[in-house]
């Protein structure tokens, strides 16, 4: 060590001794002598102390919400000047560091709100301390906060910073995380700056956050021994703010970083922070371009590259297996990971897009529709984008409008690019992100055609004033247009796929006018499929027809329009996501099938009238039913057996199958189909034996406490979605008794008397099993409400809902648990409304909406209803992800879009609230749930509704304090209906057919299955 870095550290130490006497130890304790505690633990295996036992395969876990914290105590005062955080996935974005020498006051040594996980080593002012707090503000995705491991520093490892060979008296203020410090050179015009951490290190690079007096160029070094130094990277032209300055992992001991060109000359350079960015950061391909994009303003870019979600919709036609992503501001993804192509416009020399507009509305054709529309809003003109596709299956192609309206009464010039970018719409979160471009060219015909990788990705309907292409190193389009220029060549190729280009229209609009500009995709690689000799509004009257007869099978409206578009955007989205007659809950993460999304996504469409559909996957499905019995629970859309984790350990599908079965036979009676398939539903049954026969083994489960109450129940699976691992979850209980119950059903209407009696035995043996262990995990957990698992005793309200309904389980349950499990779960989401902090959720919970007013809780169901209906992202496009976000823009994983097992939880719990069959008591529901206002205005309106005693045209309608229904149905089989006043108070009057009756209760009333009209009065 050379004597000026000698007496550097001498000096410190002798300073440090002064100040807290020179008995506290210089590092750390050794580890083993630390305790930890913690805000939350997210289960019990994810316990805080594993955050210190250097076992990286082991991790402490928060609860999944805001503001958590991590605190050690040493038990030892030692010199803290820093320490390593090894993140699981799930990190922070912002949290700071604190330190105590009694755990009582605390001071802050470091804070960010940049975090970026992986490895991340940090370093803070040197100061005494016994206790290390981890404040956890905000997190990065939408799990909690995940640690694997920390490491404390202490004066060992305090860099020494030189500039211009000389050591740097305000060092640590380039390192202290704080950005109300400053560094300032003493060097005015070229400056450089050394880091050398005394040992080596693995980084993937730096990040450096100027002060007010930024370098315009810099270079990047690294080095091992100090001599030998490697140009790592450098910036021209720089912007100032901050740089990010990645690498591929290098070990190294020094940086350089030499300072030149400062945006003001002759008053040194300014440097707020330098942050290390750990081995696992490295420098990808995605990483550059979203380096490139977090220097850019917002928008010019695609804005995930900002870690910043974006929502998106499909274009495409019915049962096609290729659908294009359209996103909330017109940008479109041809087909899956396919690159993006983006709209930007150029006024009075600016570039704008979408986030640069006084808002950005989206909306469908006719409110419901799957033909998406987005309006960038400006104060003199509007840019109007219209989506659709259209073709026949296998053939089809994606059509976007692009219009430019002048909303003034004199001529507005713009120039508008199509920019094409390596960048899918699904985000990296979404496992989608890059989208490289190895060779791109733009031919600039009559009708111009962007090939990528010599494909023809888009077509575009003019010729348009000049194209062009480029590479990284020659500058991004987005680079080139934003310092105004444009590039020269018309094609490019890029080793790193990072291509990118454009071709430039010149509009000039007259006053009160548009001019449109139209964009082909063919989904099918066949560029003659595009066809733009008809007009775009001609297409879309076409598509608009087209979908109307698909969705609009029966006659369905509420007084409430929003709710009722939103209801019947479930049914199209449904039919886009299906891939052939395959049924799948989205287009690109879930791009397979699962029969407990596909039974249940069945069970919305007949509800909604689609019965061939739904008949065509349920035989699909029986096709590929094992000879034992086992029911695959999930399949490619080619019929191929799923090999991925969770194929062989989910065991729900048996009664999931049974029951979609049987569905299809309660709502058309086709014993033709009820017969073909009965030797296939009998193997699922025989097949629920063998799994139950599992855990009726001597001694299964004899290391956990009180084992008895595994016995006789379904084994440990993940078909609840909630584990990770396997677990007993009552879930597949649930599934298994209404799969029994179906069994017995379908035996009965084929006069198959001994399998239905076995069918009856088997279904009591199971409920009495399951009976037993939900009331032993009860009291092995000591709880109050209906536990999830037998192996937790947890509580998930969501998965219990499906007791009530599909698979009406309900006379096995403890009636007060069931009732606290609800309550409990509403408090618990008035909470999270309420209390200020972010939270996430599935939006699976709209099955407990039906749930609830199951369980006489209308006013529950109802304040949840308008909760999660406001929830859709974006809101007029009617759907949901699998996640919802409080943090609208936290980029962090939401499923597919549209997400439609969650679109048909939502269709049948707004049908439940409105009729529902009881079939245990040959029972019609009405309005058990529906609010008020779906009854107002026009009322609710059923024709030729399908249930499972025929079908039925019902009109319901409240006005001026009375309630009138006409029921005009071909029921059979129907003992009764079962009508619920939709106030909060019983009716004065009511009168039925006519004739006045007086037995009534406060909150329904009983009528014969022939009743024609009620009239009630308030």
């Amino acid at each position: 060590m050379s004597s000026t870095k000698t007496n550097f550290y001498f000096r410190l130490l002798l300073l440090l001794c002064i100040i807290w006497g020179c008995k506290t130890k210089e590092n750390p304790p050794q580890k083993d002598q630390w305790t930890v505690t913690a805000s939350s633990s997210q289960e019990e295996r994810f316990k805080p102390s594993n955050a210190i036992d250097e076992d990286k395969s082991s991790r402490w876990g928060s609860n999944w919400s805001d503001e958590q914290w991590l605190e050690i105590n040493t038990h030892e005062n030692f010199i803290f000047t820093g320490l390593q955080i090894i993140w699981e996935s799930a990190y922070a974005k912002s949290f700071e560091i604190l330190t105590s020498v009694d755990g009582d006051k605390w001071e802050k040594g470091y804070a960010t709100e940049q975090g970026e996980g992986g490895i991340q080593d940090i370093f803070t002012t040197p100061r005494k301390a016994k206790y290390i707090k981890i404040n956890l503000h905000t997190r990065a995705t939408g799990w909690g906060f995940s640690i694997l491991d920390i490491s404390l520093k202490g004066t060992s490892e305090v860099p020494i910073i030189i500039e211009n060979d000389v050591v740097v008296k305000d060092a640590i203020n380039l390192l202290d995380g704080n950005s109300n410090t400053e560094w300032s050179s003493s060097s005015e015009n070229e400056s450089e700056l050394v880091l050398n951490f005394l040992k080596p290190i693995e980084i993937g690079g730096i990040r450096l956050d100027w002060a007010a007096n930024y370098a315009q160029d810099l270079d990047y070094f690294t080095s091992l021994d100090g001599k030998d130094w490697a140009k790592t990277s450098e910036i021209k032209e720089g912007l100032g703010s901050f740089e990010i300055l990645k690498h591929q992992k290098k070990k190294l001991q020094y940086v350089k970083l030499v300072l030149k060109n400062p945006i003001t000359k002759n008053i040194g350079f300014t440097i707020k922070d330098i942050t290390l960015y750990g081995p696992n950061k490295q420098l990808s391909n995605l990483v550059k371009y979203e380096i490139l994009a977090q220097k850019m303003p917002l928008g010019l870019y695609p804005t995930q590259l900002k870690n910043r979600q974006v929502y998106w919709t499909l274009l495409g036609v019915p049962n096609d297996t290729e659908e294009s992503l359209f996103d909330e501001y017109g940008n479109i993804e041809p087909y899956a990971g396919a690159p993006t192509l983006m709209p930007v416009l150029k006024i009075n020399g600016k570039l704008l897009t979408a986030l640069d507009a006084i808002k950005i509305e989206n909306d469908l054709a006719e409110g419901y529709l799957p033909l998406p529309s987005v309006k960038w809003i400006f104060k003199d003109f509007d840019v109007s984008i219209n989506g659709l596709s259209y073709g026949k299956t296998q053939k089809s192609v994606s059509e976007v409008s692009y219009s430019l309206e002048n909303k003034t009464s004199k001529k507005l010039d713009a120039t508008l690019f199509f920019v094409i970018h390596p960048v899918q719409i699904n985000p990296k979160w979404q496992h989608g992100g890059l989208s490289l471009i190895h060779k791109l060219k733009i031919d600039n015909t009559h009708q111009p055609k962007i090939y990528v990788n010599d494909k023809a990705l888009y077509i575009l309907n003019k010729k348009g004033v000049k194209v062009g292409a480029t590479t990284l190193n020659e500058g991004t389009i987005i680079q080139q247009l934003y310092k105004n220029r444009f590039p020269s060549n018309s094609s490019s190729e890029s080793e790193d796929g990072l291509a990118s280009g454009a071709i430039e229209y010149q509009l000039s609009v007259a006053p009160n006018k548009n001019q449109e500009i139209r964009v082909g995709v063919p989904l099918h690689e066949n560029i003659t499929d595009v066809n733009f000799n008809k007009s775009f509004k001609e297409l879309k009257d076409e598509q608009i027809q087209l979908w109307k007869n698909k969705i609009d099978k029966v006659g369905f409206s509420l007084g409430n329009v929003e709710v009722e578009n939103t209801v019947k955007s479930q049914i199209g989205y449904i039919l886009l996501n299906q891939d052939g007659i395959v049924i799948q809950p989205g287009s690109r993460n879930y791009n397979r099938t699962w029969i407990r999304d596909g039974a249940m996504t069945c069970s919305a469409l007949m509800r909604m009238g689609l019965l061939s559909e739904a008949k065509d996957y349920m035989e699909w499905y029986a096709e590929r039913v094992r000879e034992n019995g086992q029911v695959p629970p999930i399949l490619s859309n080619k019929g191929e057996n799923f090999t991925g984790y969770g194929a062989d350990i989910e065991y729900d599908a048996q009664g999931e199958f049974i029951y979609g079965m049987m569905e299809y036979y309660r709502f058309t009676k086709d014993k033709k189909f009820l017969k073909k398939h009965f030797k296939t539903i009998k193997k699922a049954m025989d097949y629920m034996i063998t799994l139950r026969n599992v855990t009726l083994e001597d001694g299964y489960m004899s290391k956990e406490n009180n084992s008895e109450r595994f016995r006789g129940i379904i084994p440990a699976s993940i078909s609840h979605e909630g584990y990770d691992i396997p677990r007993h979850s009552y879930w597949d209980d649930f599934w298994a008794l209404r799969g029994w119950l179906d069994g017995e059903y379908a035996s009965n209407e084929l006069h198959e008397v001994d399998i239905a009696n076995w069918a009856n035995e088997n279904h009591k043996i199971f409920a009495s099993s399951l009976k037993k262990s939900i009331e032993l995990t009860v009291d092995h957990f000591k709880i109050d409400y209906l536990p999830s698992s037998a192996d937790l005793g947890d509580p998930d309200p969501t998965s219990i809902a499906i007791a009530l309904f599909p698979c009406e389980s309900t006379s096995i349950l403890p009636e007060k648990l069931l009732k606290n499990t609800f309550t409990s779960y509403i408090t618990s989401v008035k909470d999270r409304v309420s209390n200020g902090k972010t939270y996430s959720y599935t939006p699976y919970e709209n099955r407990n909406i039906l749930a609830l007013a199951k369980l006489g809780m209308r006013k529950e169901a109802q304040e949840l209803h308008e909760m999660m209906f406001n929830d859709k992202r974006p809101l007029k496009w009617n759907h949901w992800g699998e996640v919802v976000h409080s943090r609208p823009r936290l980029g962090s994983y939401i499923g597919d879009m549209p997400h439609t097992w969650v679109g048909s939880g939502y269709v049948n719990s707004v049908r439940g609230l409105i009729i529902l069959e009881n079939d245990a008591e040959k029972r019609i529901e009405l309005l058990n749930g529906a609010p008020l206002d779906w009854l107002k205005n026009g009322g609710i309106s059923l024709t030729d509704f399908p249930t499972h005693f025929g079908d039925a045209t019902i009109k319901m309608k409240y006005q001026d304090k009375k309630l009138s229904v006409l029921i005009n149905g071909k029921f059979e089989d129907l003992k009764e209906i079962k009508l619920f006043w939709p106030t909060d108070s019983m009716p004065k009057n009511v009168l039925i057919d006519g004739v006045k009756v007086e037995k009534y209760t406060n909150d329904s009333i009983l009528l014969k299955a022939n009743t024609k009209k009620i009239v009630a009065f308030w």
